[in-house]
């Protein structure tokens, strides 16, 4: 097996992961484009890893940083952050898989002639680097398409700084304890478990932030709720006396009339008409008091 087919199969997928992470989470505008940009990078970059020098492969990583920053829209210094973070983010995956790596076979370098006398692990060792880098990818993927309200933008910056603090202070403090201990096996290993923990910690972490963050907005809008039915409940209780005192209303005038027609029956038409003159002023009082009550609502 050639040295361009290994790289090619150790870079290419995660690359193509990569890259497609990225298409979701920034609003790329010419998607033709960015993939025909960057297959293109991602297999001249694995065709020639192995003949050329650093500078070209650090030449060719930074055209590939630099398609989505310029084919996809919105605000530059937020396009820059998702793609910094994300190659932060491929960073850190590495270790682990180093430590995976090792664990199998042993060795501390996964060089051409280790991967042809260790091809097995190297596939599982590639196939294990890719589920967690998606992994990765997919909880990015998750803060960066929060809620853009500022609470929520807020708690996300800072669940992704608590992270990548932990992460650097981890990948540290094991790089240095391989070291000077002579690359102990032991402690590399013991620093990718730390890794690996650091990264299953931070899931439950966000996981319980986001029931909290579910429960308290659910709190405050329940209580939105309690004090708008607060409002329909006083609102339904004023119209509830308004029939109360309409119906009562009517009920005094009919007997009113009837006591009226009663007197005019019998007779009495001047105290008949005294009656209904009465009556009259009072429905004339009681409109006046229903617009001056209407008036102050």
């Amino acid at each position: 097996m050639s040295d361009a087919l290994i790289d090619v199969m150790g870079t290419v997928p995660t690359q193509i992961v990569f890259a497609y992470a990225l298409s979701k989470m920034l609003d790329v505008r010419r998607l033709g484009w960015f993939w025909a940009l960057e297959l293109v990078l991602m297999l001249v970059s694995a065709a020639f890893r192995s003949t050329q020098g650093v500078e070209f492969r650090f030449f060719l990583g930074v055209a590939m940083a630099i398609v989505p920053i310029v084919l996809a829209s919105g605000g530059l210094p937020w396009r820059i952050f998702v793609v910094a973070l994300a190659h932060v983010v491929l960073f850190f995956c590495e270790f682990p898989t180093s430590v995976v790596w090792m664990g199998m076979t042993g060795q501390l370098v996964a060089d051409y002639d280790a991967v042809r006398l260790h091809l097995g692990a190297f596939l599982l060792v590639h196939a294990f680097h890719l589920v967690l880098l998606g992994t990765l990818l997919l909880l990015m993927w998750l803060l960066v398409k929060m809620p853009s309200d500022g609470e929520s933008r807020a708690e996300a910056r800072l669940c992704v700084r608590f992270s990548l603090v932990q992460f650097v202070l981890a990948f540290v403090l094991s790089t240095l304890f391989a070291n000077y201990l002579k690359e102990s096996m032991l402690l590399f290993v013991a620093g990718g478990v730390l890794v690996l923990v650091c990264l299953l910690s931070d899931a439950l972490l966000f996981f319980a932030l986001d029931r909290i963050g579910r429960k308290r907005r659910s709190e405050n809008r329940a209580a939105l709720l309690a004090g708008e039915l607060d409002a329909y409940l006083a609102g339904y209780d004023s119209v509830v006396r308004e029939v109360e005192r309409t119906a009562q209303a009517r009920h005094d005038l009919r007997n009113q009339v009837q006591v009226a027609l009663a007197l005019a029956e019998r007779g009495e038409c001047a105290r008949a008409r005294r009656h209904v003159a009465a009556l009259a002023d009072g429905l004339a009082g009681l409109g006046a008091s229903q617009q001056e009550r209407d008036g102050a609502r």
